[in-house]
């Protein structure tokens, strides 16, 4: 991971390579979030049922 990033880093200017991560990461943690909530939802069904 660390490396990923020297290497992108290395290759790209720190700005437009900010620009690139900065939409990524709430995408990722929606996605993340979502799962979870997915996954409590279930819980909570099944123990309910």
């Amino acid at each position: 991971m660390t490396s990923q990033n020297g290497g992108n880093v290395a290759s790209q200017p720190g700005s437009p390579s900010t620009e690139q991560t900065s939409p990524c990461l709430p995408l990722l943690y929606w996605i993340f979030f979502d799962q979870l909530l997915d996954f409590m939802a279930k819980l909570i069904y099944l123990a309910c049922d």
